[in-house]
């Protein structure tokens, strides 16, 4: 009788073992990167839900990196900053940006959506969805690139989704194409950033 209790203790024990191993057997990836990617898609959600309510209001880029510079590369920052003084010397015309880039959009959605995290290197990619009419845009409007830096999310780089045959675009791209139009008008030919 020892033997057989003895036998079905070891047995119990090493079930146990067994059951407490194997879930962590079928965990993928590491959970300070998940919860990274999740804080990542957070950070973009809590941000559109202020930003679409704003511009709703009047609100613009402009004012967004004003009001939240830490959350914008100095990239972003210059180039905003680049357009509104082009827009100025240019009162009643449209010789910068004619769409909001942070909603790649003229208009509102009712509401934005953050999907899940891409990881690229250092940064994440966190595509935003308008909802229009309560139904999720298929593609999304804008996919934001985000860097951590000091332990806080900054928004690096917008990448916008255009019509099929047409490539996808980058906030950057779309600024160095109009920084060579201002120096056409201007006659600048050398290149300044």
């Amino acid at each position: 009788m020892g033997l057989s209790t003895s036998m079905g203790g070891r047995m119990r024990m090493v079930a146990a073992v067994i059951a407490l191993l194997l879930p962590s057997a079928f965990c993928f990836g590491d959970p300070k990167a998940e919860s990274k990617a999740d804080s990542c898609r957070k950070f973009v959600q809590q941000f559109y839900r202020s930003y679409a309510a704003k511009c709703k209001k009047g609100y613009s880029a402009e004012q967004a990196v004003k009001a939240h510079p830490r959350s914008f590369s100095p990239a972003i920052i210059r180039a905003l900053r680049e357009n509104d003084a082009e827009s100025k010397k240019h009162p009643g015309e449209i010789v910068g940006l004619d769409f909001d880039p942070i909603l790649n959009a003229q208009d509102v959605a009712q509401r934005y959506e953050a999907g899940k995290p891409v990881v690229r290197g250092e940064r994440y990619l966190v595509p935003v969805y308008g909802v229009w009419n309560g139904r999720k845009t298929a593609l999304p409007d804008v996919t934001c690139e985000l860097g951590s830096v000091n332990g806080a999310w900054r928004f690096e780089e917008f990448h916008y989704h255009r019509d099929k045959g047409k490539p996808d675009e980058t906030f950057s791209q779309v600024m160095d194409s109009l920084r060579r139009e201002w120096r056409k008008e201007t006659g600048h030919t050398k290149h300044e950033k």
